[in-house]
């Protein structure tokens, strides 16, 4: 169980380490460019959620004491 759930912590970091930045600079732009439905408001909602959890785990992971 604790390797399915490093490798769910894992996939979610790296998610939100490659693909925050350029998500949030064209969500911005599309944002100001057209009005969204509700699905693109849900998906964008989610993947906020998304990238949320990954910093919060990427900071408890810094805040662990170094070996």
């Amino acid at each position: 169980m604790d390797k399915i759930r490093g490798f769910i912590e894992f996939t979610i970091i790296w998610i939100a380490n490659k693909l925050s930045l350029p998500v949030w600079i064209v969500g911005h732009v599309h944002l100001e460019l057209e009005k969204l439905d509700h699905f693109s408001s849900l998906k964008a909602y989610i993947f906020n959620c998304i990238l949320f959890i990954a910093f919060y785990l990427e900071y408890r992971k810094s805040k662990k004491p170094k070996i």
